[in-house]
């Protein structure tokens, strides 16, 4: 006759294969599925991203600044950050996409990333602010959105309407700007600030044409900046026809940059992560050369 603890060890071993091998209930599948599709779906928005700054800007390729050289990998690590860090921005709930619709954000993703391209070429001192080259307009714009702030701020907004500041608002709905230092320490800023700009040159520029509409980013002017408006939005409008086939909706990659939240910086959103300054500054309007 077996001993007693050798009966309860048989059966420890029976019971631990039995739940190994065991299904597990449909709740649990069916909880999983939604987080893998999302997940999928993520994985494609990246991938068109890339896709983009990619064949303008292939890793690996010859710079000539100094500061701009990186190797194949380095570029290819630093792009994959680029793209997460314009899903994170661009697919927040508080952001204001540039256009409505299912796909009205993929539509501002293509204006972003054109953007980018006419400002930066994606390059790596542009993107991180090394070097005398790294700052267009007489050293005056910064990252690559090429965000003009002069010697001052960004313009002023009013983080409650999430719009510019209007006469009267209230002065704790205010945020002041950020300063050139501020914008390149925060690649997410950058984005931030630059799809301000392109939301004041959309509003300002009503009626006009679809490619004329980035006319006040580039020069500050709706009489101005046409020849740059129309380069940056036929990129834009261009690339978009061509490799965006509704392969994912808006709200898709919304909730799934929302699962995976080290896409969002930890601090709030629309309010700056420094302390705000006391003093008021004029806002610049102007985004880009």
């Amino acid at each position: 006759m077996r001993s007693f603890k050798t009966m309860i060890l048989t059966l420890g071993i029976f019971l631990l294969t039995s739940f190994a091998n065991a299904t597990p209930p449909n709740s649990v599948l069916a909880s999983t599925t939604p987080l893998v599709d999302s997940q999928k779906k993520l994985g494609e928005a990246k991938e068109w991203v890339l896709s983009f700054i990619r064949t303008v800007a292939p890793p690996g390729r010859k710079i000539y600044y100094p500061e701009g050289q990186e190797t194949k990998e380095v570029a290819e690590a630093r792009y994959d950050s680029i793209a997460k860090d314009l899903l994170g921005v661009i697919y927040h709930p508080k952001t204001k996409p540039l256009f409505t619709g299912p796909y009205g954000r993929a539509r501002t993703m293509a204006v972003v990333l054109s953007v980018m391209f006419h400002e930066s070429s994606f390059m790596r001192h542009v993107d991180y602010g090394l070097g005398k080259y790294a700052r267009g307009d007489k050293g005056k714009s910064v990252c690559m959105m090429q965000i003009f702030v002069d010697d001052g701020r960004t313009m002023r907004w009013n983080v409650v309407e999430n719009r510019p500041v209007k006469w009267k608002d209230p002065k704790a709905d205010i945020f002041e700007g950020y300063t050139g230092d501020e914008i390149l320490a925060d690649r997410q800023i950058c984005i931030r600030e630059g799809l301000k700009v392109l939301m004041v040159s959309f509003g300002g520029t009503k009626g006009m044409p679809l490619d004329d509409r980035l006319r006040i980013y580039a020069s500050g002017s709706r009489d101005k900046g046409a020849a740059s408006s129309r380069n940056r939005m036929r990129t834009a409008m261009q690339w978009y026809a061509k490799s965006f086939k509704n392969q994912f909706t808006d709200a898709e990659i919304m909730e799934a940059v929302k699962a995976e939240r080290y896409f969002v910086r930890p601090h709030d959103f629309m309010r700056p992560p420094v302390t705000s300054p006391k003093t008021a500054s004029l806002g610049i309007l102007r985004g880009g050369t």
